[in-house]
């Protein structure tokens, strides 16, 4: 083969060894890989927080405000009922104290045995003061009550001798104290005083004047005859000699 032959090429061949340069798609990938290594060194910067609009902080702090204001009420309120709770429970208790000492009063009175002096009559335990205060009620019941020309006479002078005549004008004397008592303690208008007059006055005066004998009328004091005592010997012979049980009889 000639030199010429050797130099001389196809074209088609010459295009398939030679192609043309591009510069501009060399220097893009070369910026491409440059600003990804640079991303790699150079962290990114966190991301900064937005800040609130003017609005809703003052939307913010009226919230506050009202929730403060909401719990103080409501503390408030909590407070007046524990106190008030308080209070009730405490007249709660003093009830409860009071019921429970008058209900040891009541067993108390049921379990002791009544005073024997109080089981005796008037006259045998009467006290000299309680004679003077008798005798000062029956002048003055005397005084008050003996109307000219009625029926019933009054009290002879020497009634302290007669015990009979001296237990019922006790009696007498002790309802017209408690006829003042309920009248004094009641509500409005009381008629324990005309019920007085009306049941124990006037029926126990009438009494008493068929109680003397003629002669103490007259002002010569007379004692009756004392009675005969009872004859024990008469006391059937069906009586036992233990109490029967309670509620039932022999």
């Amino acid at each position: 083969m000639t030199l010429e032959n050797e130099t001389t090429m196809r074209p088609d061949e010459t295009a398939a060894t030679e192609r043309p340069s591009r510069p501009w798609r060399s220097n893009v990938s070369q910026r491409a890989v440059a600003a990804a290594a640079e991303t790699r060194r150079t962290p990114s910067a966190p991301d900064e927080p937005d800040e609130p609009a003017a609005g809703d902080v003052d939307d913010d702090e009226a919230t506050l405000a009202e929730l403060a204001s909401l719990m103080t009420a409501v503390k408030t309120h909590a407070d007046a009922r524990y106190d008030a709770m308080g209070d009730q429970l405490a007249e709660l208790v003093t009830r409860v104290d009071a019921l429970a000492a008058q209900s040891e009063d009541e067993d108390k009175d049921e379990d002791d045995e009544p005073d024997p002096a109080s089981l005796r009559s008037w006259t045998a335990r009467a006290t000299r003061q309680e004679w003077a205060e008798l005798i000062g009620w029956v002048d003055w019941m005397q005084a008050t009550y003996s109307v000219a020309g009625h029926s019933i006479d009054p009290v002879p002078p020497c009634w302290p001798a007669h015990l009979n005549v001296a237990e019922e004008l006790a009696a007498l004397h002790a309802s017209w104290l408690a006829a003042l008592t309920d009248e004094a303690n009641a509500k409005g208008v009381s008629d324990a005083a005309l019920y007085w007059h009306d049941r124990w006055l006037w029926p126990t005066r009438e009494r008493l004047s068929t109680s003397f004998l003629e002669r103490c009328r007259a002002g010569r004091h007379e004692l009756p005859r004392p009675p005969q005592p009872t004859n024990p010997g008469f006391v059937p012979d069906t009586a036992a000699d233990e109490p029967a049980p309670d509620g039932q009889r022999l």
